[in-house]
């Protein structure tokens, strides 16, 4: 199918969703478990960060729309969930009832090209129901569930799934016991190198802080500088 936005119809995010919820909890309400999902502000994994147990109180219905209201890095995205969950207070769920995984999977998408609207200060719980998107029309000038739903099914993708599948060759853990890091490694802190430093005395030393790009490491250091300020030096296999 061919996607011809030409076509498609202006549509305020409160005119695509008949209900609107925020999320009940915070870490500090569950309870230990693996009976669903608990689901805040993360882009990935779908938005879920662990399991926990059954609350009847705090639970929120699956087949939904998961707008990121708050959060750094993750303001502005959108998921579709499609079991029920546990949601934080930084999400809002929006429903419709002829929203389903397929035309989810098309509007959540979409959705997530507003994201950039939403940084640096601009929380999309403030403007989300009135903020505007670009969707399919049917003839009545209401958004086309149907050909989004057929547009998804046309495309090569694997079925959506939050359920752990037994994978084979899967390892057996059974026999596994807890140990603490300190009893396998040696703990040694880090040195507090900055960016000046390292533009100014460049060498072939990795200089490694806390990032989740390149491995962590900043840039290259002199290493006799390391020494002279007697930061840690680590020429050894480790984590």
């Amino acid at each position: 199918m061919n996607l011809n936005i030409d076509s498609w119809g202006y549509f305020k995010i409160s005119e695509v969703f008949d209900i609107f919820q925020q999320g009940k909890a915070n870490q500090g309400m569950l309870v230990e478990g693996h009976d669903c999902f608990y689901v805040g502000a993360k882009k990935d994994d779908n938005g879920v960060m662990f399991h926990c147990a059954y609350d009847a109180e705090l639970i929120q219905k699956g087949n939904c729309i998961i707008f990121i209201c708050n959060g750094e890095g993750s303001v502005g995205y959108t998921n579709y969930m499609d079991t029920d969950f546990i949601g934080t207070k930084d999400i809002v769920a929006g429903y419709n009832k002829y929203l389903n995984e397929y035309n989810g999977i098309f509007i959540a998408t979409v959705l997530c090209q507003e994201r950039p609207k939403y940084s640096f200060g601009r929380k999309w719980k403030t403007h989300l129901k009135n903020t505007i998107i670009r969707l399919p029309k049917t003839s009545n000038e209401t958004p086309d569930w149907q050909y989004m739903e057929e547009y998804i099914k046309s495309l090569r993708y694997k079925h959506i799934s939050t359920t752990n599948k037994n994978a084979e060759g899967q390892i057996d853990t059974t026999k596994w016991k807890e140990f603490e890091v300190s009893s396998i490694l040696t703990i040694v802190n880090g040195s507090g190198i900055t960016k000046e430093e390292i533009e100014y005395n460049e060498g072939k030393l990795n200089a490694v802080q806390s990032g989740e790009s390149n491995n962590g490491v900043l840039g290259k250091i002199d290493k006799d500088y390391c020494i002279s300020q007697n930061y840690a030096i680590s020429e050894k296999p480790c984590l």
